[in-house]
């Protein structure tokens, strides 16, 4: 409700365009076409390029009573969220191939578990920590009100873990008998966590080796973001919602590895299930994520190769060091990518690099400690 409009003031759009590390001269004013979200008085637009990059930009931005409301970078590969986009397809095909595979492992998993071939410890842990992060995820995102929307918005959280906890569970039962019987070392470390603990120095050694393939693989993200030189990748702004949405983001990180390194680990067993040979599944699985994703991409000289390392590095580390180092590696990689990519110290928004860095620093401090099962870092020779 307006009670009354102070005079109005023009706004200074070059801060905007100093904080956003563009240079203005290289624009030109333009007609605005993309309309803000938020009421405004005023609305300016401009196009140019670059002049680091050399991308084509538009910049549109508008100010509400002397002060900004809305500043938009729009590029080459911007799209419109609100538009309505065409139909991309038929998505029925997929969605039945879905029901089909969990259908086939609910079965998979009632016969190993006939069978009592089932690692129902690991299972369960498994199964815990998806829960357990994913709904204190999903509480700290939730908005909270001292009202009977508090006990619905509970109850949706712990119904949407409870689900994805179980699916998770069913597809650990369907295919761990069948990796341990085929490749029994990718399960040991994750084994002896569930048996000894964290404290075991194998499962420490896992630590420190997925975290540090977690943090190549998140190199190889900045380098290929660098080389592609058009769109930008921007910073995860989470931080600025407030600690809890930040922690939020932290905590999703587990169950989204969990998920990962199960499927890649179907995915390269049923590699190794029909071609036979290793060395062809490993290959023939790194080919087929490498490409598939790059397809349609304007770069795709630079994704597939990209691709080709992630996941070259992803499968090295499901085959040589197995499951918990591949789900701590995940874990890193989702946690470093959330880690705005910049040195420059001046940045205003230098401040969030440190948050997703510390959780793995922390795992991968840890994991080497533990992995010296109690031996000094040095040690003079004689003593």
């Amino acid at each position: 409700m307006e009670t009354g409009a102070p005079p109005l003031e023009a706004f200074d759009w070059a801060r905007l365009f100093q904080s956003a590390g563009l240079d203005q001269s290289q624009f030109q004013p333009a007609d605005a076409q993309w309309t803000p979200l938020a009421n405004w008085d005023a609305r300016a637009a401009w196009t140019g390029a670059d002049s680091r990059t050399g991308a084509k930009l538009r910049v549109e931005a508008a100010a509400w009573r002397g002060r900004p409301v809305s500043f938009r970078i729009i590029g080459p590969w911007t799209v419109p969220s609100r538009m309505v986009l065409p139909d991309s397809g038929n998505q029925t095909p997929f969605q039945v191939v879905l029901c089909l595979v969990l259908l086939a492992a609910c079965l998979l998993a009632r016969y190993n578990f006939r069978a009592r071939r089932v690692d129902l410890r690991g299972a369960a842990s498994m199964s815990a920590w998806y829960f357990a992060c994913g709904a204190a995820s999903l509480f700290l995102k939730m908005h909270h009100s001292a009202t009977a929307q508090e006990v619905s918005g509970l109850w949706r959280v712990a119904a949407a873990a409870s689900v994805n906890a179980v699916v998770v569970w069913v597809f650990y039962l369907a295919l761990e008998p069948w990796v341990r019987r085929r490749w029994p070392h990718t399960m040991v470390s994750w084994t002896r966590y569930t048996t000894l603990g964290i404290r075991d120095p194998l499962v420490g050694r896992d630590l420190l080796y997925g975290a540090a393939c977690g943090a190549a693989a998140g190199i190889l993200i900045v380098m290929e973001t660098a080389l592609r030189g058009g769109e930008p990748s921007f910073p995860s702004l989470n931080a600025l919602l407030g600690v809890r949405h930040e922690i939020a983001e932290m905590l999703n990180a587990v169950p989204e590895a969990l998920s990962s390194s199960m499927i890649f680990f179907f995915m390269l067993f049923l590699s190794r299930v029909l071609l036979r040979k290793q060395w062809i599944a490993a290959t023939a699985f790194v080919a087929l994520v490498s490409v598939i994703p790059a397809i349609g991409s304007p770069t795709p000289w630079i994704d597939i190769p990209e691709n080709a390392l992630l996941f070259g590095v992803l499968a090295f580390v499901l085959l040589r060091f197995g499951l918990l180092a591949a789900i701590v590696a995940f874990t890193s990689l989702d946690l470093l990518s959330a880690c705005p990519p910049t040195l420059d110290l001046s940045a205003w928004y230098i401040g969030l690099v440190p948050i997703p860095l510390l959780p793995v620093a922390s795992i991968a401090v840890y994991g080497f400690r533990t992995s010296l099962t109690g031996r000094p870092l040095f040690q003079i020779s004689g003593e």
